[in-house]
């Protein structure tokens, strides 16, 4: 951790934040975010952990505790005003909700923050360990044709006898499996691009691709 803490405060960061500074107050200290002010985390949960600046050891401990219970990825001390504290801080972005319990982020981390107050319209996944990677590719790939169908992708589940489930927004779910993902995704495209015509494909409830030649199709009643 004291390489990582080295790095989070004397490394120089380049993130898009809002245009206006933003400050808080935390007994006699005036804490500004510089034009980086955080999204997704408490301000209050950063400048609690900034209230030992004049002891390297505590601030060490109490930085580490952020890092690993909120958004925050990388954080920069700009003055050493302890009356007036300027920072740079840079948040985890998440892409997706793992198992429920867990985020994956833009740049392929998984964490825990402890407090989520914010809503997040993200794909839900579950899967086994180290197949998160494949599911987030399964998810582009069959975004890109839901895009057509004006759905999103809310959810990928993969099961142990190597099956995905992939549910949109709106309830329609796509059965294929992992392992013939790319044959069954070819068939997907060719099957959207017939049924746009028919004008029939907002009356199906459920496709099935793990056929070798075919789709099985549930219509809703």
């Amino acid at each position: 951790m004291n390489k990582l803490f080295s790095s989070l405060v004397f490394s120089t960061l380049f993130i898009l934040g809002c245009e206006e500074s933003a400050q808080i107050k935390i007994n006699d200290q005036k804490i500004t975010f510089s034009k980086n002010s955080p999204n997704l985390t408490e301000k209050t949960s950063i400048s609690n952990s900034l209230i030992n600046l004049d002891d390297k050891n505590l601030l060490k401990e109490d930085l580490q505790k952020l890092y690993e219970n909120s958004w925050v990825k990388q954080l920069r001390i700009k003055s050493t005003n302890l009356e007036n504290i300027k920072i740079d801080i840079k948040e985890y972005q998440p892409i997706a909700i793992l198992n429920e319990d867990s985020f994956l982020t833009q740049d392929g981390h998984q964490i825990n923050p402890k407090e989520v107050n914010l809503s997040l319209e993200l794909v839900s996944l579950s899967c086994p360990e180290k197949k998160e990677k494949q599911l987030l590719e399964v998810n582009h790939l069959i975004q890109s044709q839901m895009n057509r169908l004006n759905k999103t992708v809310s959810s990928i589940e993969l099961k142990e006898d190597d099956s995905l489930r992939i549910t949109t927004n709106d309830q329609l779910v796509i059965v294929m499996n992992l392992r013939n993902f790319r044959d069954q995704l070819e068939r997907l495209e060719d099957f959207i691009s017939f049924e746009l015509i028919s004008g029939k494909i907002n009356l199906i409830k459920q496709m099935d691709l793990r056929y070798k030649k075919g789709i099985s199709i549930s219509y809703l009643s």
